[in-house]
């Protein structure tokens, strides 16, 4: 062993601690190893390539400003790297500069460093946080491995680098990662956060303080039973999609963030608690996870598709889905709940899929819908819901309201856009609706009897250009009011609707493929003069219009009758008939 005043050069030999040359291990023992502050480089002289050579400070308060693992020519010798180097007991370092990165330990060999002790990083009296001074944990092309149930303490800014190509810094799966307050963890390498092997085990635990930050530049992994808690920024810059294995744990305290910057996120089977920010940008999946968002906290999923698939998603507030062409799909049972959805407009939610029927979005409040389909439940506990796009309801679907429903477009009435508004329940949907409908721009298209109960009132908005009552199945509604302007009302053959009309404003009704038979007035003998408020078509345009309608005794309207030409011929003989008969007889 040579010491210097400065640094130190410390040879490791097998032989020189009485071992066999071929020893498969190798310590380092406290009393060998210098206490004053300095830079030390370490080399293992021995000649087997298999041997762990490992430094014991479980008994010395060792300061080392940097620590390098070498191997390579000194002074005329040639020293290999050995198997594994270890760091046992307490490595505590120190960043002593405000300006400049600062390395404190280097592994310039190519075999892993593995802490099975402690590492504590702290900031100097005289420094203060800075972005921009770090200390750096230097790996080049090896691994920083922890085993065994290793703390790593960051109270000062602190980068660790691995170039290596797989789980280049590995989170044993007892290790305890934390980060203090005011201090700055930068990882700069593929990671992996190993976890548990069963449930007994203790967790992989990463803490990220108040006022702290994790920031992970590259790959990083999550194994099952992994934990984490943020009451600071963990930021994820990594360029494929962020993983956590099964039956871990993510909390995010009131002051914590997560944010997934480049991709989204896969969470399995785990447990989250967000009380503060979480933020994916891109393909995000909560596979048979129990999410929990609390009241004030935020919950973003920027762009892509949302999926929850199993498990719930509990929003004590708002589901954001507001940038880009974002999907949601919730999917094998899977139970959301949320007060609303802040959705933008071209935005589709997916709920359940031909063969589930179980799963469920549950909104508490007034909200908006843009693009919809349900093969499971909408369930709207309270308040109101527009809907602005399309929204369709499939075999096995249900929904449960009891506010009203407003179909809603500004200005589109091409029911072919994908912009416009329309609302479609197929035959196999349930519907429970106790409000009122209204219609502005918008189609109502009801393919099954009765769809919305017989109970219902539906009104034509004073402000809608058009609308468009489209009719596949026989209807009772108790009320239909048009308002000022006029609803079309299109009626599929053998279909009957049953209502009372209400004209408010000069609203009026244009009725296309209309039959006798086919619409009855509840309210008949209210109605002064039917075609004032009614116009027909007996075809599906306006091309064969229907010159007079009348109500029959028993309250259906019907066509007046119209004499084919033969008839009135018949009718103008008779007449002319009469009408000399009558001079002769004068």
């Amino acid at each position: 062993m040579k010491q210097n005043t400065h640094s130190s050069l410390i040879v490791l030999s097998a032989l020189f601690f009485g071992a066999s040359a071929y020893a498969t291990n190798v310590l380092i023992p406290t009393e060998t190893l210098p206490t004053e502050t300095g830079d030390y480089t370490i080399y293992y002289s021995g000649s087997d390539a298999s041997t762990v050579v490992g430094i014991d400070t479980s008994k010395t308060s060792y300061t080392p400003i940097k620590l390098t693992f070498a191997s390579g020519d000194v002074d005329g010798n040639t020293y290999i790297s050995p198997k594994n180097w270890e760091m046992n007991g307490n490595h505590t370092f120190s960043l002593t500069s405000n300006s400049a990165n600062q390395v404190i330990l280097q592994n310039n060999t190519g075999c892993m460093v593995k802490v099975k002790g402690s590492i504590t990083v702290n900031r100097a009296e005289n420094v203060e946080s800075s972005d921009n001074a770090y200390a750096v944990i230097e790996m080049g092309n090896s691994r920083f491995y922890t085993e065994g149930t290793p703390i790593i303490n960051i109270n000062a800014n602190t980068k660790i680098n691995s170039a290596y190509t797989t789980d280049a810094i590995y989170i044993g799966r007892k290790t305890k990662l934390n980060v203090a307050s005011n201090a700055k963890l930068e990882i700069n390498g593929k990671t992996k956060l190993e976890g548990a092997n069963k449930s007994g085990d203790t967790f992989a635990h990463l803490s990220i303080s108040t006022g702290s930050s994790a920031t992970f530049n590259d790959e990083f992994k999550i194994q099952q039973y992994g934990d984490i808690v943020s009451n600071g920024d963990l930021i994820i810059n990594q360029g494929t999609t962020w993983t956590v294995g099964s039956s871990s744990k993510i909390t995010v305290g009131t002051t914590g963030s997560i944010d997934v910057k480049n991709t989204g996120a896969t969470i399995a089977g785990s447990l989250v608690d967000i009380s503060g920010n979480f933020t994916t940008n891109g393909d995000t999946t909560f596979k048979n996870s129990d999410v929990t968002v609390q009241t004030d906290a935020n919950f973003n999923v920027s762009n892509g598709l949302l999926t929850v698939d199993g498990g719930s998603l509990t929003i004590n507030g708002s589901l954001n889905r507001t940038v880009g062409s974002a999907k949601t799909k919730i999917i094998n049972g899977a139970v959301v709940t949320a007060t609303k959805l802040n959705q933008g407009s071209g935005q589709t939610i997916t709920i359940g899929a031909i063969g589930d029927n179980e799963s469920s979005l549950v909104i508490s409040g007034t909200n908006d819908y843009y693009q919809l389909q349900v093969h499971g439940y909408l369930i709207q506990e309270s308040g109101n819901a527009r809907f602005i796009r399309s929204a369709t309801f499939y075999n096995g679907s249900n929904l449960i309201m009891n506010g009203d429903i407003t179909l809603y477009n500004k200005n589109i009435t091409d029911f072919n856009n994908s912009a416009s508004t329309s609302l479609i329940i197929n035959d196999g949907a349930n519907v429970s609706f106790s409000g009122n409908l209204y219609m502005q721009n918008a189609r109502l298209m009801l393919k099954k009897v009765n769809a919305l109960g017989t109970n219902a009132k539906i009104f034509l908005d004073s402000n809608s250009t058009k609308a468009l009552l489209d009719l596949d199945a026989s209807q009772e509604f108790d009320t239909i009011t048009a308002n000022t302007k006029t609803l079309e009302i299109d009626i599929a053959e053998n279909v009957v609707l049953n209502a009372s009309f209400v004209s408010e404003n000069n609203g009026r009704f244009i009725v296309f493929n209309f039959t006798d038979n086919q619409i009855k007035l509840k309210n008949a003998t209210d109605i002064s003069d039917v075609n004032t408020i009614f116009q027909a078509y007996s075809s599906s345009d306006m091309s064969q219009k229907i010159d007079s309608l009348y109500i029959t005794s028993d309250g259906w309207l019907a066509m007046a009758t119209v004499p084919e030409p033969a008839e009135w011929a018949l009718i103008l003989g008779a007449l002319a008939l009469g009408i000399t008969i009558y001079r002769r007889r004068k």
